[in-house]
């Protein structure tokens, strides 16, 4: 059994899920809480069994959960990877376990559940879910548009170490850094992020005044082209 205590989680205001489970104690448990689909708010917290309760803060601390749809999801870590004395009670490869949340896979048997929460009433919620993932794209497709127009820029300009070629150095750099810096502040798995951060790093030679240019171009140009796939791959709900 591992129940999630949905009105805790949605009446504090806290980033903390918390709930009840006839597990072990000392049972070791992942949990989040993801916005349905890929541009939206995530948590995740690791959890062990105390006196049949389980729950933790995410990384974000006391910060408030946003009103918003949530998909709460507590999974056992696989049973190689528990303590002895769990493995004494689920087995070692977790064949004590019962249930019709049990799940057996190539390292075992685990227990995941699952759960929706709404944050604030239905349409408050699932509207609010809505409009950041709706931001989050944009915000990206905004990024993605900048470091392309760098990218050519790059391509197209006179590379040699000319005060107008340094000028314009100066002022592409300055732009690729604070690029970096708002990707800096976005979950990896957004769709496209990595490929954007590694874009803004290697630009910075596309856009140098230096010879050998070309090839961080090319690179900058394949990172851009992955990014704006998965961009537009993924799905706001």
């Amino acid at each position: 059994m591992l129940e999630v205590d949905t009105a805790d989680f949605a009446r504090s205001g806290a980033s903390a899920i918390r709930g009840v489970t006839n597990l072990p104690d000392n049972t070791e448990l992942v949990v989040s809480a993801e916005e349905p689909g890929d541009f939206g708010d995530s948590y995740s917290v690791s959890g062990t069994v105390r006196s049949g309760r389980f729950g933790g803060e995410s990384a974000s601390g006391d910060a408030a959960v946003p009103e918003g749809v949530y998909l709460i999801e507590v999974t056992m870590v696989s049973p190689g990877s528990q303590p002895e004395d769990v493995q004494s009670v689920i087995g070692e490869s977790g064949e004590r376990l019962t249930g019709k949340l049990v799940k057996k896979g190539n390292h075992g048997a685990t227990v995941i559940a699952r759960t929706k929460v709404l944050v604030g009433s239905k349409a408050v919620a699932e509207a609010a879910s809505l409009k950041r993932a709706t931001e989050r794209r944009a915000a990206l497709q905004r990024i993605l548009a900048g470091l392309d127009r760098l990218e050519r820029a790059g391509r197209a300009a006179l590379h040699a170490f000319t005060p107008e070629c340094m000028a314009r150095m100066r002022v592409d750099h300055s732009s690729l850094k604070n690029i970096a810096g708002e990707l800096s502040q976005m979950v990896l798995p957004l769709p496209g992020v990595f490929d954007l951060r590694y874009a803004a790093s290697i630009l910075q030679s596309c856009v140098s005044c230096a010879d050998g240019f070309m090839d961080s171009c090319d690179d900058g140009r394949s990172k851009l082209r992955g990014a704006a796939a998965a961009i537009a791959a993924g799905k706001l709900r």
